[in-house]
C-alpha cells in the first residue's frame, strides 16, 4: 500500500476471484487525525478555535497528541447538555 494507517473497508474474502486493477481494500492514513469532543455546558464558554489541546487514549497509552480545536459545531446533546468541537 502507498500509505500507513488503519484499513477501513475490506472489499474482498478469502477464496475470491479478483480482476485486475479492482480495489481490494481501502486505508485511511493516520498523518491527521480528527477527534470530535463533547464539552460540558459549563466550559464551553472557554473553548474557543485555535484553542490547544492535548488528548489521550487508552488503546495507546502514554502517547499524547497534540491538537488546536478547529471549529465548534453547531450540534448541542441536550440529554448529557454537552455541545461538539472538532480537534
Amino acid at each position: 500500500a502507498p500509505v500507513s494507517g488503519v484499513v477501513s473497508e475490506l472489499s474482498i474474502r478469502e477464496g475470491m476471484t479478483v480482476m485486475a486493477g479492482a480495489p481490494l481494500f481501502r486505508i485511511n492514513g493516520v498523518a491527521t487525525i480528527w477527534v470530535i469532543a463533547d464539552i460540558p455546558e459549563n466550559l464551553s464558554a472557554q473553548v474557543r478555535s485555535g484553542n490547544p489541546v492535548e488528548a489521550r487514549t487508552p488503546s495507546s497509552p502514554g502517547t499524547v497528541f497534540q491538537g488546536k480545536v478547529s471549529a465548534i459545531l453547531p450540534q448541542v446533546d441536550v440529554s448529557t447538555r454537552t455541545l461538539k468541537a472538532r480537534i
